[in-house]
């Protein structure tokens, strides 16, 4: 089938934003249970604003950049929309916003986590 006919399917969807959220909060659960004391390693430090380099800003925009890319899948997506002239709508409404949230939630996490 593909995704016109996913109408019936939209359980998928769900599934797979289930599975998105709990791959992100799960091991965040876990540590939080765990503790700072018992995640963190030793040395490890949490700073509110930590010195910037360019290698780690350089670093941090490619694992960003290459985390929102969605190239690879956006024709495919496209191809199987009823309408597509919705997809800038529904990457900016919907999906744009939920990796940003995920992302957000995974980095200060897990940066507070570990440090």
């Amino acid at each position: 089938g593909t995704a016109r006919e996913m109408g019936a399917f939209q359980w998928l969807i769900w599934l797979n934003i289930i599975t998105l959220t709990g791959t992100v909060l799960i091991p965040l659960v876990y540590m939080a249970i765990a503790g700072t004391e018992e995640i963190r390693p030793e040395g490890s430090v949490v700073e509110p604003i930590a010195p910037v380099k360019v290698a780690g800003v350089l670093s941090a925009l490619s694992t960003f950049t290459f985390g929102m890319t969605s190239q690879v899948v956006l024709v495919e997506i496209i191809d199987e929309m009823e309408d597509p002239s919705q997809l800038p709508k529904a990457y900016t409404m919907i999906s744009a916003p939920f990796q940003w949230i995920a992302f957000m939630v995974a980095g200060i996490g897990g940066y507070y986590f570990i440090g």
